[in-house]
């Protein structure tokens, strides 16, 4: 990967759907790498215009049922050196979903206002 690539690729995020210009844009009109990586970003950034829309309420009993496997995992596991380990990794993969969710939710809003 030259640095030009690694430019595009930093760049790619602020772009927001537009082109580029210049010696960015001559180096992606000839390198597939980045012509391919400008397409991915593309894709996604549709896919989550797509979601704007969208309104995601987290079941009533999500809370519930998340403490109730830390609980279940942390009994079944108290014996071992890595209970805490795999409680710490449930309980980060519940907060990762929740702020997943919130990110959809804020974006939505924010391309809502910015319309």
């Amino acid at each position: 990967m030259t640095a030009m690539c690694r430019l595009v690729q930093s760049r790619l995020p602020s772009r927001d759907g537009e082109e580029f210009g210049g010696a960015v844009g001559r180096h992606i009109e000839s390198c597939l790498r980045c012509q391919a990586e400008q397409a991915r970003y593309l894709s996604m950034r549709r896919k989550l215009h797509m979601l704007e829309g969208l309104t995601y309420v987290a079941p009533p009993d999500l809370a519930a049922a998340v403490i109730a496997d830390l609980d279940r995992e942390g009994a079944e596991s108290a014996e071992s050196a890595g209970a805490d380990v795999r409680r710490k990794a449930v309980a980060a993969a519940a907060g990762a979903a929740v702020v997943a969710a919130g990110a959809v939710v804020v974006l939505g809003m924010r391309r809502g206002r910015a319309a």
